[in-house]
């Protein structure tokens, strides 16, 4: 009898935990915290909300980290600079511009490689994230942040970077950009 409650209670709790992924997409691809990805491959059910730009600012082996304000979101997290692709704006226009507020920097737009986007899935939010990266001969004589957004930034060496608390989801990009 106690076996037979088992396997019910089981097959209830799985027929729920699929019934609201099921109801998660139809609301517009809101998953489960726990489902969490980056991928190169587009998911079959990949409905994202909104896209993101972000680039990878290097220099001799560093790599520049922006440090989130206390009052954002993912508070005091370390990240690269980068955000929001305001409507049809194209991803390149968009990191140059989400930069350039950032940090104050003006990237050449020759300079940057794209390397597509990302199918990113983090707290449940799918989007398209489009990874860009660039190589300043020089490191800057002055980023101006802006403070609403972050707090400070660093020239991180880039096999110290993993050891920071990143952002959700930057380890997973790094890994597959970094190989």
């Amino acid at each position: 009898m106690l076996e037979l409650n088992f396997k019910r209670t089981f097959f209830w709790l799985f027929f729920f935990y699929v019934l609201s992924i099921v109801y998660a997409f139809s609301m517009g691809g809101m998953l489960p915290e726990a489902i969490r990805y980056v991928s190169r491959v587009k998911p079959a059910q990949f409905m994202p909300s909104f896209k993101v730009a972000t680039c990878l600012i290097t220099h001799n082996n560093l790599l520049l980290l922006l440090q989130r304000s206390a009052d954002v979101s993912q508070p005091l997290t370390w990240t690269t600079p980068g955000g929001y692709i305001d409507g049809d704006e194209e991803p390149q226009k968009a990191i140059l511009r989400e930069v350039r507020e950032e940090t104050g920097l003006e990237l050449d737009e020759k300079k940057l490689k794209y390397h597509g986007p990302l199918y990113t899935c983090v707290d449940g939010i799918q989007y398209p994230l489009h990874v860009f990266d660039t190589t300043l001969p020089d490191l800057p004589s002055k980023i101006t942040l802006s403070p609403r957004e972050h707090s400070k930034h660093e020239w991180v060496p880039l096999e110290e970077v993993k050891d920071r608390p990143l952002i959700k989801g930057l380890k997973d990009v790094l890994d597959l950009e970094f190989k």
